[in-house]
């Protein structure tokens, strides 16, 4: 994202929620990377909502967008629900992924395949499943716990 698009980046977020434990890992992990690659985060540029009337966060957030003195060529969405309103939305607005900006989502939405602009992290759900799996078995015996130290990257998928 900061390779095509700079640093300034948009940053949009659901609220924390203990339904939704892995947000704040995704948020702690956002501002860990911003701060190894020197990116300041200006306030006006953090967009966190609920999403559960999804039409008028999604509306908020391009009016926020919009209202930007300066249009931002990176955005980063978590909540993958907003995803497609807001392209369509910013769409409606004559601002289009991969001219006027960079769109990175943190999952994989498949009506996006082949939209310009627009990079996904697929989590590799198979692999995960696999080494649980194979965690469980190994459960109670020495050294199960360092079965899970290496991450699983996910796949990037660009457009």
């Amino acid at each position: 994202l900061v390779k095509r698009a700079g640093k300034e980046i948009l940053f949009v977020a659901q609220e924390i929620r203990t339904e939704w434990p892995y947000i704040a890992e995704r948020q702690i992990a956002f501002y860990e990377i911003c701060a190894e690659l020197g990116i300041q985060l200006d306030a006006s540029r953090i967009f966190v909502r609920d999403f559960k009337d999804l039409k008028k966060d999604v509306g908020e957030l391009c009016s926020v967008v919009m209202a930007q003195k300066k249009f931002p060529k990176a955005i980063f969405i978590l909540p993958v629900q907003a995803v497609l309103p807001f392209v369509m939305k910013i769409e409606e607005r004559k601002k289009y992924a991969g001219t006027d900006f960079t769109l990175l989502i943190f999952d994989y939405e498949n009506s996006l395949i082949g939209h310009k602009g627009i990079g996904m992290l697929r989590q590799r759900w198979d692999e995960m499943i696999e080494r649980a799996c194979v965690w469980v078995s190994r459960f109670g015996r020495r050294n199960a716990l360092s079965f899970f130290r290496e991450k699983i990257k996910p796949e990037f998928i660009y457009n």
